[in-house]
């Protein structure tokens, strides 16, 4: 077989991940007693591997996860447009919101909140022609 005339370039974090699969390979077969036909590792090379691993790759312990939630940054109009919007899709929500109001009042030991106009109390006032 012909020897390879041009040479793969890796960059240093691709180097960095096959030198990490290749310790991670080498630690598994030790410790699953798996294509080493008996040979043993050496406690100081096991311990070598174990510090260039943590360098290498992350230990989940560590690792912090953030979540981004646009809702955070939402002001208490956008709040309150879309609580408009659900409303008047679904208007049986107001009533149930309401009961939540309500038993979170109580459990609070706060007054009653007050109950939403309804339709009959919003509308305009019949004029009576004299």
């Amino acid at each position: 077989m012909a020897a390879r005339t041009s040479k793969i370039l890796h960059n240093d974090e691709v180097k960095s991940r096959i030198q990490s699969s290749q310790l991670v390979q080498l630690l598994e077969n030790h410790a699953l007693n798996k294509g080493g036909h008996g040979r043993k590792i050496l406690p100081s090379r096991i311990k070598a591997a174990e510090i260039l691993l943590a360098r290498t790759i992350p230990i989940l312990s560590t690792v912090e996860q953030h979540q981004i939630d646009d809702r955070d940054k939402m002001t208490e109009a956008d709040i309150l447009a879309q609580a408009q919007a659900l409303i008047a899709a679904r208007p049986g929500l107001l009533v149930q919101l309401n009961e939540i109001a309500a038993r979170i009042a109580r459990q609070d030991g706060l007054a009653q909140p007050v109950a939403a106009p309804s339709e009959s109390s919003t509308s305009e006032p019949k004029s009576h022609a004299a």
